[in-house]
């Protein structure tokens, strides 16, 4: 019988919600045309359950990307889910095993190694490869499969990068820190015995965040005072359930809409549960399809749904086509693309390097095609952002007019950074349109004493989707007990600079203090609440009492002791209604 297995690992770990937060409504586009986004009407309901057929008929042969998002009663919208899809030609596939496979690295097809295996409907690739002659930096690793009627499948790539060796010096892990969402001053830290890799398995007490989705943030430092980059990753927190034995029991699974034609089947009770079964789609028409599957627990309980898009392909009526020409280009300029006419292959791998760091944009898009011997063209856009901005911003509490610098930020031992790092504030680039997402957020990032900081990155995921192709951003400032400060809308491109030192409207509602000629942002905000009052004076003022020291959020003037001068700076901006302006 003719059949198409749909191998699917699902851990089904998960918490039901019940909130008072209910999905209102969700939205859906394809590839970047999110202004033509499709917005279906929702029951509200704590879970949605998309099953929708959706017209692909005016798309192009080729990769695509399905993006969808929720929105809740109170407005917040989830983060966008993506899946890639295929939109195939007019071809074919029949009932066919897999018998083998080749791999390769980088171009060299030549070099490829090809091995039989016992036919069988989906098979998983586990060996070693050795990786001694290549060169260090990044290369790309292809493999496809072969059926028992001698075709073969698209080629899957994998980029990765082998590392060069370490020239000497010790480069162990010696500390790590984490902390939630945006609240970089309350992290934890932790020193680790020096070790060249570390697995990070801590209980995080979440007990004091709200319900919803928040961000757990952890980075680590070497040996020489190095900090890597900081690794986020989305989570949410549940509301409360009412406890009990929660193991799975039962999962039902369905195709597209047909709820009604679900397959139910119980298993015996148990925390987590992997589903890898054989499913007959020789029913199913040709194109794409949703996957459908949900699991129940001991309390009676339904999971939310999970759902995986997948494309049944039509027989194929003409022979394989080779690749015979790509093209590539950036943003709009494809009066200017690159075109690359190419050996007539079925397989073709390229790793040219390009320059992005002379980007006129912020966010830019990378356009590139690929045309087969038939004249059929492929399309794939990628959207990235290119960013290396230089920041000069002065504190009020650190600022001394003499010589026209910051202070070093100071604990109960002397300076609490090295070199000429005077402290660390959080950089945040936001839209300028509202509700002004965060698309790029840096915690951790050294002020030197001369007021210059330096944030930058390449990616392919920000924070939020952007609402429009906009290139004016406002430019957020944070700091442990200074005021919240954002920048006037501004230009921004992959080299960019900014300087709030030098006129008052430099910040948004000209919200900055005039100091020995230049601007400061103001400080006394220990709370962090966005205005300096009597909030701020009271913890300042026990801890005065108490002859408080060290690098604190009190020390409003950074020199390790609570004491006058830092109700000094508190006191007058409180007098003076301090508060952030936001747009």
């Amino acid at each position: 019988m003719k059949q198409i297995l749909i191998f699917l690992i699902l851990l089904a770990a998960y918490y039901l919600a019940r909130s008072q937060n209910q999905i209102t409504r969700c939205e859906y586009w394809v590839d970047n045309n999110y202004s033509a986004r499709i917005s279906p009407a929702v029951t509200p309901s704590a879970t949605c359950n998309f099953t929708s057929a959706i017209d692909y008929s005016g798309l192009s042969s080729g990769v695509h990307v399905f993006n969808i998002r929720f929105r809740q009663t109170d407005g917040k919208w989830s983060s966008v889910l993506n899946k890639m899809f295929v939109k195939p030609p007019p071809g074919t596939i029949a009932d066919n095993n897999i018998s083998r496979y080749e791999y390769w690295i980088d171009n060299a097809y030549t070099s490829r190694i090809s091995q039989a295996v016992t036919p069988t409907g989906n098979y998983s690739f586990l060996s070693g490869i050795n990786l001694n002659s290549l060169s260090e930096g990044t290369h790309a690793f292809n493999i496809r499969f072969r059926q028992s009627d001698g075709k073969w499948g698209s080629v899957l790539s994998q980029m990765f990068v082998k590392w060069p060796v370490n020239a000497g010096g010790d480069y162990n892990i010696t500390r790590y820190e984490y902390w939630l969402d945006n609240a970089y001053a309350a992290k934890v830290s932790q020193a680790v015995t020096p070790s060249s890799t570390f697995s990070f398995v801590s209980g995080i007490n979440c007990g004091s965040l709200s319900t919803g989705a928040h961000i757990f943030n952890i980075r680590f430092r070497q040996s020489n005072g190095s900090w890597s980059s900081t690794l986020s990753q989305m989570f949410c927190k549940s509301p409360p359930a009412n406890g009990g034995d929660n193991s799975i029991t039962t999962y039902e699974y369905w195709m597209d809409n047909a709820f009604s034609a679900r397959v139910a089947q119980a298993v015996t009770p148990v925390s987590g549960y992997s589903f890898i079964s054989g499913i007959n789609c020789s029913s199913l028409s040709v194109g794409v399809h949703v996957f459908n599957i949900r699991f129940r627990q001991t309390d009676g309980s339904w999971s939310s749904v999970l759902s995986k898009m997948f494309v049944k392909p039509p027989p194929m009526t003409i022979s394989p086509g080779t690749i015979s020409r790509y093209e590539y280009w950036f943003n709009d300029g494809y009066a200017g693309r690159a075109i690359v006419n190419t050996p007539a292959q079925q397989i073709w791998t390229t790793d040219d390097i390009l320059a992005i760091d002379t980007m006129s944009y912020l966010i830019n898009t990378f356009h590139s095609r690929y045309r087969d011997n038939y004249g059929n063209w492929t399309y794939v856009d990628q959207q990235f952002y290119s960013l290396g901005l230089d920041i000069s911003l002065f504190l009020q509490g650190l600022y001394e007019n003499g010589p026209g610098a910051m202070r070093k930020a100071q604990n109960e031992s002397g300076d609490n950074f090295t070199g000429t790092i005077a402290d660390t504030v959080t950089i945040e680039i936001r839209e300028s349109l509202s509700p002004y997402h965060a698309l790029l957020v840096y915690h951790g990032v050294e002020l030197n004493t001369d007021g210059c900081c330096h944030v930058e990155g390449v990616g392919t995921s920000m924070l939020n989707i952007p609402l429009a192709n906009n290139s004016l951003y406002h430019i957020v400032v944070k700091h442990r007990n200074s005021i919240e400060t954002w920048s006037r809308a501004t230009q921004l491109s992959a080299q960019a600079s900014f300087n709030f030192t030098n006129a008052a409207s430099k910040a948004y509602g000209n919200n900055l203090i005039l100091s020995g000629g230049k601007y400061l942002i103001y400080g006394g905000d220990v709370n962090q609440d966005g205005l300096v009052d009597s909030g701020d004076m009271i913890p300042v003022d026990n801890q005065s009492f108490i002859f408080g020291t060290g690098y604190m959020s009190c020390d409003t003037n950074g020199d390790g002791l609570i004491d006058s001068g830092d109700m000094i700076i508190v006191d007058n901006n409180a007098f003076n209604f301090v508060t952030s302006i936001t747009p």
